[in-house]
């Protein structure tokens, strides 16, 4: 049972009740890699493999499972305390919010990218660490649902928005589709999993759907250090506007099935 649990920790989440089918659970605390939780449960079982399960062996390994415990509990912890902060900051300035998406940032549990959907068909993309001292930076972009709207029905977007809990970003670029799952990626410009749907054909422009192809994403490796520095840096600011430029860029390789 505890495979599906840490598996409900992340972003991606999982079906916890299947064969059920409410929305998978995804309390998304846990980065889906974060070497604070599973180093110290690889080095007790190699301890384990390598001395035998001794007295000494058993007490490394319940110290071990505590600190994965006492871990995931403050990662839920710093999330919930991390929504607050920037949904205050938000109301602040005057800005409503109906739901709030939050996740870890790589590695780690101390920066967070937090995602707030508005009523005028927006959302708020937000990153802060809760070693800020001043309110996060965030940027205020478009869902483009119309667009989902528009196209012929799709068992496969019907699909992904059941179990993203329709945490979706719609682009037209260049007569093409592309949905965008907001839960997962360093932030706008790098989502993980972007997916061509539709395309626009004759001489009408109306929308044609095809089956889903992976859209290619700039996944930010190259992004990766700056944002681990902002999690005890405020200054500079990461540069969402910039990123976002990314969102409607043709890809330097066509489409194609997602492996």
């Amino acid at each position: 049972i505890t495979h599906p649990i840490l598996d409900a920790l992340t972003s991606y989440g999982t079906q916890l009740v299947w064969p059920l089918k409410p929305i998978p659970a995804s309390w998304a605390s846990l980065f889906i890699i974060d070497p604070f939780f599973t180093v110290p449960l690889l080095l007790a079982v190699l301890a384990g493999l390598l001395a035998g399960f001794g007295p000494r062996t058993l007490g490394a390994l319940k110290v071990t499972l505590a600190w994965c415990c006492i871990y995931a509990a403050a990662s839920l912890g710093l999330k919930n305390l991390t929504e607050q902060r920037v949904v205050q900051a938000l109301a602040n300035q005057g800005i409503q919010v109906d739901a709030v998406f939050s996740t870890p940032q790589p590695f780690n549990i101390l920066l967070w990218r937090v995602v707030a959907r508005t009523p005028d068909d927006h959302y708020i993309e937000a990153i802060h660490s809760v070693l800020d001292t001043r309110p996060a930076e965030f940027i205020r972009l478009p869902l483009n649902s119309h667009l989902a709207r528009e196209i012929p029905p799709l068992p496969q977007l019907d699909g992904l928005q059941w179990f993203s809990g329709n945490w979706l970003r719609y682009d037209e670029i260049q007569g093409q589709l592309v949905v965008s799952d907001l839960r997962m990626g360093l932030a706008t410009g790098y989502y993980s999993f972007r997916f061509l749907i539709a395309r626009r054909t004759g001489p009408d422009g109306n929308w044609q759907t095809i089956t889903p192809e992976y859209w290619p994403t700039n996944r930010g490796t190259s992004e990766l250090n700056r944002v681990l520095q902002r999690i005890v840096q405020q200054d500079p600011p990461l540069p969402l506007a910039q990123w976002e430029q990314r969102m409607t860029e043709i890809p330097p390789r066509a489409p194609g099935r997602f492996f």
